[in-house]
């Protein structure tokens, strides 16, 4: 049904351009912006819904709080801002993972100190805020709760931003 839509409204404005054309003297190169919109509808579409996965969340050109609970999980903000909470996850079986994303966007990253965890900063263009401190625009860092020894188990965050900005709370 799909299909047949998006066929039916080509051929109408390919034909709309023809008689423009044929009557009126006006050249509309429809297929130079068929091609630029066909372009521009895969690009939006791979930003918007080529990431995540079933145990991760997305927000796009919006504002959003996620609340963590799964032991593997990723996080991807683009054009937006989001809380993402790290405060809820029972580590009495084993490691749990986070990948949170934040392209062009801000993100506020909230830990608990009683909690272990370590988290990898990768900073491109972006900056990141920890304790106070600045992160950025380029470089990589690690981060730990008081909590965090090593060998027992923890929450591992790998943090990438790209043109944005994230603040790692202590809550």
């Amino acid at each position: 049904m799909k299909m047949n839509l998006f066929w039916g409204v080509i051929l109408i404005l390919w034909g709309i351009t023809l008689v423009l054309k044929a009557l009126f003297k006006i050249d509309i190169p429809f297929f130079r912006i068929l091609m630029a919109a066909i372009l521009i509808y895969f690009g939006v579409k791979l930003l918007i819904s080529g990431w995540g996965g079933k145990n991760g969340s997305r927000t796009a050109f919006n504002s959003t709080h996620v609340t963590v609970h799964n032991t593997v999980s990723q996080h991807d903000v683009i054009f937006g801002s989001s809380d993402i909470d790290l405060r809820n996850m029972d580590l009495t079986e084993k490691n749990a993972r986070a990948e949170v994303n934040v392209i062009f966007g801000s993100a506020n990253i909230l830990v608990d100190q009683q909690t272990p965890v370590k988290i990898y900063l990768d900073t491109v263009f972006g900056d990141c805020r920890v304790d106070g401190k600045n992160i950025g625009p380029l470089g990589k860092s690690v981060y730990t709760t008081e909590s965090f020894k090593e060998g027992e188990y923890y929450w591992e965050v790998e943090l990438d931003i790209v043109f944005g900005s994230a603040i790692i709370v202590n809550r």
